[in-house]
């Protein structure tokens, strides 16, 4: 959908991010989900599960290896370390 709103085919959306923004994507998505969760581990009451999938994620497992792969951290252990950061 993104490339047909850029008026691209697939495979130059595709090459244009691999080659000038050096990511793949599902990462550059990846980003933004991730970026979503950890506002919402902070100021939400919500369980992580259900802030995964309000991310976009559509599974436990691929949330906590995504959100690790990117912080450093799984999502639970995010949390306090976040709220530790704003003292």
């Amino acid at each position: 959908m993104l490339a047909s709103e850029l008026n691209l085919k697939p495979y130059q959306l595709s090459e244009f991010m691999n080659k000038c923004l050096d990511t793949t994507f599902s990462n550059f998505v990846n980003r933004f989900r991730v970026e979503k969760a950890k506002e919402l581990l902070v100021s939400s009451n919500s369980d992580i599960l259900s802030i995964g999938f309000q991310s976009g994620f559509k599974s436990k497992a691929n949330f906590n290896q995504v959100f690790r792969n990117m912080v450093g951290c799984s999502p639970r252990e995010f949390i306090p370390q976040r709220i530790k950061i704003e003292k």
